[in-house]
């Protein structure tokens, strides 16, 4: 009797232990799947709030980095009309062939498209012809005694230039009193300067005027080029926010919108360009942005449910009392996410080992191996920003200007005359080995210097000049330059190299003196 209740008893228990171990199971994958599901749901939400963070920024930043590049290329054309003004004398206003031959040689020398000047009878004289030109040029009937102008020409071919002119005070041409410099730049320019973006998922640049109308007459992501910014737009967004986006065009506002159209939303930023009626507009797929952090989040909560699976797993293997096993697989399992940590590592590494060659391809000039106009151009507009914070105290800028290069083409051949070119580089950077080179143009280079250059300057340019001048003689690389540095005022890195470019200039005609080819 005592041993059949022992039986019950032990079966009793048996079946207690089997519904305690069964319901503490199932607890325990109750709770590992609400956690999944709590975590999940959290995650989501943070990575909608980081969507719409790094959209904004990352926007935010493009617009801005690429309104500086367009205002630095107006302002660089007119710094380049002011010294050709500048640099006019008697003779090159003796006659109109006197006149188009200076044309030539300052749109040589400046590397311009076109250059021109107008009389006070709206006559327009270039480097190939003489035409009456308020017709054609209508910012010549309100051309302001001041400051400049900036306006949109389309040519009898139908191509659209920027037309940027500025006001001439004192100058006599023929008996008649020289009104008007201007220049024209084709759009393309433009166009080469917005250009970023990658395969079919890029960010789309343009330029637009505050009445929606495309400036650059390129497709604007969906948006063709012959249509209506702000029509387009205006019709895919609620009612109010299209006139909103009207009056924050016709005002030069900055904002940004997101907007539906197709299966997708896009993101719009825009913001106004100083010293024009442009607007800056950058266009972005929601997509882009959301689809790679939501990747990267998802990948994460994926790897958390598989971890959370196989505790689960383990858990249950336990209660079933398989516990050696279960701590062999935990094993496993920690070197199997030390090893993907150590690839993630190295991928990433690698990503950004290759992005570093990238950029630097980018940025790096094929002839010289110094650093091209765009490199230039972001290196100045990242001390612009300092310039204006008065975070630099040392800094001096030397314009460069090669001597004899299209003599050496003509009577040589380019590919001598590249290695002209080449000579030139190695030469420049042999003597400023701590600061940064740059080719601005054909044969233009520029030299920012800082640090332990900057503290030889004089010295080094002594030498330098000293090296040029015995080049005449042994028909080497011979190398015009002048140079500026940082004073009390400049708030743009162009303060300095305008300083810098007239005194190259004057160098140049000391140099033609000792011997020196300069192209007349």
């Amino acid at each position: 009797m005592n041993t059949g209740g022992d039986g019950n008893d032990s079966g009793r228990l048996k079946r207690i232990t089997s519904i305690y171990v069964v319901v503490g199971a199932v607890i325990v994958v109750i709770v590992i799947a609400a956690t999944a599901m709590w975590t999940s749901i959290r995650a989501r939400f943070a990575t909608n709030e980081a969507v719409e963070q790094v959209s904004e920024f990352y926007l935010r930043e493009l617009a801005k980095r690429r309104s500086q590049s367009v205002k630095g290329i107006i302002y660089s054309r007119i710094e380049d009309m002011r010294l050709a003004v500048k640099t006019l004398e008697y003779e090159d206003l003796a006659s109109q062939e006197a006149l188009r031959s200076f044309i030539g040689d300052i749109e040589t020398l400046l590397d311009l498209d076109l250059l021109a000047f107008v009389d006070e009878d709206d006559v327009v004289y270039t480097e190939y012809s003489t035409y009456t030109g308020k017709s054609r040029h209508k910012f010549l009937a309100d051309m302001p005694d001041e400051g400049s102008s900036i306006s949109t020409v389309v040519q009898y071919t139908g191509r659209k230039q920027i037309c940027i002119a500025i006001p001439i005070q004192g100058v006599i041409f023929q008996g008649k009193k020289l009104k008007a410099c201007f220049v024209e730049i084709a759009i393309e320019d433009f166009a080469d300067t917005l250009y970023f973006g990658t395969g079919d998922e890029e960010s789309v640049f343009g330029l637009y005027y505050r009445d929606g109308s495309n400036l650059t007459n390129n497709d604007f992501g969906p948006i063709g080029a012959d249509e209506n910014l702000l029509d387009v737009v205006g019709s895919m967004l609620p009612p109010g926010k299209d006139e909103l986006l009207r009056e924050n065009f016709s005002q030069g506002k900055t904002e940004g919108l997101e907007f539906m159209q197709g299966q997708g939303d896009d993101i719009l930023y825009y913001t106004p360009i100083g010293g024009t009626d442009w607007m800056m507009c950058v266009l972005l797929h929601k997509s882009v942005i959301s689809e790679q952090i939501r990747g990267i989040n998802e990948e994460t909560i994926r790897r958390s449910r598989i971890q959370i699976a196989v505790t689960g797993l383990v858990i249950l293997l336990f209660f079933g009392g398989l516990f050696l096993l279960t701590h062999r697989r935990a094993k496993n399992m920690l070197a199997r996410e030390k090893k993907n940590s150590r690839t993630f590592r190295e991928r990433a590494k690698q990503s950004e080992r290759e992005l570093g060659q990238v950029r630097e391809l980018a940025t790096r000039d094929a002839m010289t191996g110094v650093g091209n106009k765009l490199a230039y151009t972001e290196q100045e507009a990242a001390l612009n920003e300092a310039l204006e914070k008065g975070q630099i105290e040392k800094l001096a800028i030397l314009s460069c200007d090669l001597n004899g290069l299209k003599k050496v083409n003509d009577e040589q051949g380019h590919i001598a005359g590249d290695n002209y070119i080449r000579e030139a580089g190695k030469m420049i950077c042999d003597f400023y080995k701590h600061s940064s080179v740059f080719r601005t143009g054909g044969d233009e280079f520029a030299v920012i210097m800082r640090s332990e250059d900057y503290d030889n300057r004089y010295r080094l340019l002594e030498e330098f000049n000293r090296q040029a001048e015995e080049n005449i003689k042994t028909g080497k690389a011979v190398i015009s330059v002048g140079m500026a540095e940082l004073e009390d005022g400049d708030r743009q890195l162009s303060d300095i190299f305008k300083r810098a470019d007239e005194s190259m200039y004057v160098r140049k005609m000391q140099m033609k003196k000792l011997g020196a080819s300069v192209r007349e």
